[in-house]
C-alpha cells in the first residue's frame, strides 16, 4: 500500500503531471482504473486503482509499460484498435484480458475519450479499464443455460412428438394450440390447430361442456382427469360429429412462482376398447339367454319324456306280475329288457334334468353336517354287486369317526356313487380304493382305480358336459357325459370341488373336496 501512496505522491511532483493535487486525488477515490494518455498514446497518468490491480510502480505503467500486462492473444488486437483511434481521434474502446497482480487475466473493457483545442486537434486521452469478469462469466452462465432450456424444450418436444398418445398444449386464458403431435393431429381430422384457440378450431366440443372444463383447470390450477369420455368430433368436417371415447388429462402447467399459462391434454383413444366391451356383453347377455331358453327346454322336455316313461315302465311290471293274463318265460324276459331300457333312459332324463337345473341356477341345496364314515360306507353296500360281478377288490380306508362334511347328503352321495360306479365301469382286475383327510379347514376324498388311465390329452376334457371320455383302450361307453360336469358343478355348489390325475397304465383318482362341518 505504501508503494501506491508513494506513486501517487510521484504522479503529483513529476513533470509529466497534468493535473495536480485535487484533481489526482480525486481519481484515486474511483473505484475504476482511471489514466491518461499524451497525443502519441503514451500514458502519462494512472490512479491509484491502476497500480493497486496491477501491483505495479506508477513508472511501470506509463509510456508503453502498460501493454506487459495484456493477455499476449488479445495485444495485437488492442494496439490495432488503440492505433486506429489514435489516427481518427474517434473514441477507443476494447475488450481485452489484463493480468493481475496475482497473476490471473480478467476480462476488461478499455475506453477513452480525446479532448481536442480549439482548432479540434486531440491533445489528450482521457481512459478508464472495467474489469467484466464477473459480468462475462454471468453472461457464459447465462447463455449456458439458455442453451441448456433450449436443448431441454426441443427434446421435450421430441418426445411429445413421439409419445404413443394424443398430446397437445394449449396456452394462454384463450387456450391456444401452441404444440400438437401427430396422433392429436390424426386424432382431431388433421385440421388446421396451431396458433389457434381451442373454440376456433374445434368449435362442436362447445356444447359437450369441454370448454368450461379447460376454463375451470386453467383458472384452479388442478389437473381433470376422465375415462372413457364421449367425445364427438367432427373429424371429416363434413358437420356430422363423430362418437369417440377417451381417456385423458388436462394438467396445468405453470411458471415458477405457481401461475398458470397453459394446459397439456393427454388423450388416449380407447373407441375400440369400449366398443368390444360393448359387443362383449351383448353376446354375454345373447349367450346366457340362449342358456335359459336351452336349460328351460331341456328341463320341459325330460318332465315331458318322464311320464310316458313311469307308463311305460309301470305297464311292463303289470305285464310281466300276469295281471293281463298267463305270460311265458320269453314274455317276462322281454318285460324285463323293456324295464331296464326304461331305467337306463330315465336314467339318463333325470341327468339332462339336473343339468339343466343347474345351468338354470335352480338347483337347491340343502346343507347339512355329514358324518363321512356314515356315507361312504352305505356306498360300499351300494357299489357291492357291481364290484362282485366284475371280481374286483374294494377297500374303504375309514377316518376319524367324528369328521363330517358340511354338504347336501343327497348331493354328496349323487357325487361319490358316479365316481364309484365310474371306477368299476373302467376298472377290469385289480381294486378300487376310497380313503379321506382333512386339508386346510376341507375335507378330501379320494377314490382310485387300478384302470387303465385317461390320456393326457384327454383329460383336460373330462369335465366338459355332454362329452364321453373313455379310459385308454376302452370303447365308447353309454350315456350322455354329464356325469362328472353334474358332478363337479354339484361340489362347486356346496363350495368345493372335484379334480382327478391319471397315468396310462396306473389308474386314475378323482378326489372330491367339501367344506368340513364346524364343531
Amino acid at each position: 500500500m505504501k508503494a501506491s501512496i508513494d506513486s501517487a505522491e510521484r504522479i503529483h511532483t513529476s513533470p509529466v503531471t497534468v493535473r495536480a493535487g485535487s484533481q489526482a486525488r480525486l481519481a484515486d477515490t474511483v473505484p475504476n482504473q482511471v489514466w491518461t494518455a499524451r497525443r502519441d498514446g503514451s500514458l502519462d497518468y494512472v490512479n491509484a486503482r491502476v497500480l493497486e490491480y496491477f501491483g505495479r510502480t506508477f513508472e511501470e505503467m506509463i509510456g508503453e509499460g502498460w501493454q506487459d500486462v495484456i493477455h499476449p492473444a488479445d495485444l495485437s488486437h488492442v494496439m490495432d484498435s488503440w492505433a486506429r483511434s489514435l489516427r481518427s481521434g474517434e473514441p477507443y474502446e476494447v475488450e481485452f484480458r489484463l493480468r493481475r497482480a496475482d497473476g490471473e487475466y480478467h476480462w476488461h473493457i478499455g475506453r477513452a475519450m480525446p479532448e481536442r483545442d480549439a482548432d479540434g486537434r486531440v491533445t489528450k486521452w482521457y481512459g478508464s479499464n472495467t474489469d467484466v469478469e464477473d459480468l462475462r462469466a454471468a453472461e457464459v452462465a447465462r447463455d449456458r443455460a439458455l442453451a441448456e432450456a433450449k436443448a431441454q424444450r426441443e427434446q421435450m418436444y421430441d418426445v411429445l412428438m413421439q409419445v404413443p398418445a394424443a398430446v397437445t398444449v394449449l396456452e394462454g386464458p384463450d387456450h391456444v394450440f401452441t404444440v400438437v403431435n401427430p396422433l392429436y393431429a390424426r386424432l382431431t381430422g388433421h385440421r388446421t390447430l396451431l396458433g389457434k384457440p381451442i373454440r376456433d378450431a374445434m368449435p362442436e366440443l362447445e356444447a359437450q361442456g369441454y370448454f368450461d372444463i379447460l376454463n375451470t383447470v386453467y383458472a384452479t390450477g388442478r389437473p381433470f382427469r376422465a375415462r372413457e369420455a364421449l367425445v364427438q368430433l367432427d373429424r371429416d368436417q363434413d358437420g356430422v360429429p363423430e362418437k369417440i371415447f377417451l381417456d385423458f388429462v388436462y394438467q396445468p402447467l405453470k411458471r415458477a412462482d405457481g401461475q398458470t399459462f397453459g394446459i397439456m391434454v393427454h388423450a388416449v383413444d380407447v373407441t375400440d376398447k369400449v366398443n368390444a366391451r360393448e359387443e362383449i356383453a351383448t353376446a354375454r347377455a345373447e349367450a346366457d339367454q340362449a342358456n335359459r331358453a336351452k336349460s328351460e327346454f331341456l328341463a320341459a322336455m325330460s318332465h315331458d319324456l318322464r311320464t310316458p316313461l313311469n307308463a311305460i315302465g309301470g305297464y311292463a311290471d303289470l305285464v310281466r306280475d300276469g295281471l293281463y293274463g298267463p305270460v311265458t318265460d320269453a314274455q317276462v324276459n322281454a318285460m324285463l329288457r323293456i324295464r331296464r331300457a326304461e331305467e337306463h333312459l330315465l336314467t339318463l332324463i333325470n341327468d339332462i334334468l339336473s343339468y339343466a337345473k343347474i345351468e338354470a341356477g335352480r338347483l337347491a341345496n340343502e346343507l347339512t353336517d355329514v358324518p363321512v364314515n356314515e356315507m361312504l360306507a352305505e356306498l360300499r353296500m351300494l357299489i357291492a354287486p357291481q364290484v362282485a360281478a366284475k371280481g374286483l377288490a374294494y377297500e374303504f380306508r375309514p377316518g376319524p369317526t367324528d369328521l363330517r362334511i358340511r354338504a347336501d347328503r343327497e348331493r354328496a352321495t349323487q357325487i361319490m356313487l358316479n365316481l364309484l360306479t365310474n371306477a368299476v365301469k373302467f376298472t377290469t382286475e385289480g381294486k378300487i380304493t376310497v380313503d379321506f383327510e382333512v386339508t386346510n379347514g376341507d375335507v378330501i376324498i379320494r377314490v382310485s382305480d387300478t384302470g387303465p388311465g385317461i390320456a393326457p390329452d384327454r383329460m383336460a376334457t373330462i369335465f366338459d358336459p355332454f362329452v364321453q371320455v373313455g379310459r385308454f383302450g376302452e370303447p365308447r361307453r353309454e350315456g350322455v357325459g354329464l356325469g362328472l360336469a353334474i358332478s363337479r358343478e354339484l361340489a362347486r355348489a356346496m363350495g368345493g370341488d372335484l379334480a382327478a390325475v391319471s397315468e396310462l397304465g396306473h389308474g386314475s383318482t378323482f378326489t372330491v373336496r367339501l367344506p368340513r362341518a364346524v364343531d
